[in-house]
């Protein structure tokens, strides 16, 4: 592994190794796959979007993906606090996660209104989906006792008065990751035009780091696709927009640089998330379609420096919530020649307990890979 390591670790790191003449073989007949024409998105118009960086009190921020960030704003009660110091495991985009609102007081003595806080965000009327974030400051390990923040909160919060999280431990919940995310679909505004959120202490002071809100699909939760090892947001040929990449933990990333003569990739398979990682995406309760994409362009005769050629030199296994996807999975072998993309699919699958479908990708030799993901609800 240590060759690969050296060779790939740079994100930035361009490959000039390609055969003149050489022609890269056609994807499989049964998907359509965007030709290099397509190409990244440098900013996004979110009509009907609403994002907040909860705690924020300076100006609007735009992440790398384009969205928009607003500042604090719709609350009632609640203080606000720093957000975390470090990351890490690394996020894509750590500025709407710069502060928190929290609770003012999780002592039991209080009023209610002091152990909690809420957002009253107006909305037009339609069906929405919502996403919270959690990143919480007290992650980091207490170095006195040797173990890290689980436990240390627990709070309920409620959507239109109904409650959506329980005795909820953010630290706990987003397991690996710095960030924790929840997802809910079907979202309406409640009779009087305002989607009301409510959290409420139970003890360690609930808080929210960023709320976002966009226009859904009645009953069921639009697809989620990301495009690996990307910083921002792509529009393939088909009209199709990817995510730049989001939801990872650990791994490292590399990009493919098409050159003049030799193979070309779609925009799409240029970049990959290389390592021993996961992917933890948030999802609602039901079941999902996940369609895994792949591509070697690595270990190939066409690169002098990889130490192996073809099938062989990279194998691993993928699972999601411990469910066995691939195993010892090649791609060279599975396409019969490097630069060809190869996509798999998976249906039946749910998210684990904490609303996380979490795909894993083992090594077993040299280093797991992947290009893209992309997550279907199958909902009727």
């Amino acid at each position: 592994m240590a060759g690969y390591r050296l060779l790939l670790s740079k994100a930035s790191s361009p490959s000039p190794f390609a055969a003149p003449g050489t022609t890269i073989p056609q994807p499989d007949e049964n998907y359509a796959i965007a030709p290099p024409g397509s190409h990244p998105v440098a900013a996004v118009t979110d009509g009907g979007d609403i994002r907040i960086a909860a705690g924020d009190t300076g100006a609007p921020y735009v992440d790398a993906s384009g969205h928009r960030w607003d500042t604090d704003k719709y609350y009632e009660g609640g203080i606000v606090e720093p957000g975390p110091q470090h990351f890490f495991p690394p996020v894509p985009d750590q500025g709407p996660f710069r502060a928190i609102r929290e609770a003012a007081s999780d002592n039991p003595m209080v009023p209610q209104s002091d152990r909690g806080f809420q957002y009253n965000i107006p909305l037009s009327p339609g069906v929405y989906e919502l996403r919270l974030y959690f990143a919480d400051p007290l992650r980091q390990p207490d170095v006195d006792q040797m173990e890290d923040g689980q436990n240390h909160r627990h709070f309920q919060v409620e959507v239109n008065r109904h409650p959506v999280l329980d005795e909820f431990d953010p630290i706990t919940d987003a397991g690996g990751a710095a960030v924790d995310a929840r997802v809910f679909k079907d979202v309406h505004p409640d009779d009087d035009g305002q989607l009301h959120l409510n959290f409420h202490t139970n003890w360690g002071r609930a808080f929210v780091s960023a709320i976002e809100i966009t226009p859904g699909t009645p009953g069921k939760l639009k697809p989620i696709r990301i495009a690996s090892g990307r910083r921002s947001d792509l529009l393939d040929a088909n009209g199709i927009r990817w995510s730049a990449d989001n939801s990872y933990i650990d791994g490292r990333t590399w990009g493919y640089q098409n050159p003049g003569n030799g193979p070309k990739l779609a925009d799409l398979y240029v970049n990959e998330r290389h390592g021993n990682f996961s992917y933890a995406i948030p999802v609602p309760p039901g079941t999902y379609t996940v369609r895994l994409h792949f591509l070697e362009s690595f270990f190939s005769p066409l690169i002098p420096a990889a130490f192996c050629h073809g099938a062989g030199c990279r194998v691993f296994d993928v699972t999601c919530n411990g469910v066995s996807l691939l195993q010892d999975f090649d791609i060279i072998k599975a396409a019969g020649e490097p630069f060809r993309p190869v996509i798999r699919e998976f249906h039946g699958l749910h998210p684990n307990g904490q609303g996380k479908l979490l795909i894993t990708f083992s090594p077993r030799v040299n280093y797991a890979e992947v290009r893209a993901i992309e997550v279907i609800d199958e909902a009727k």
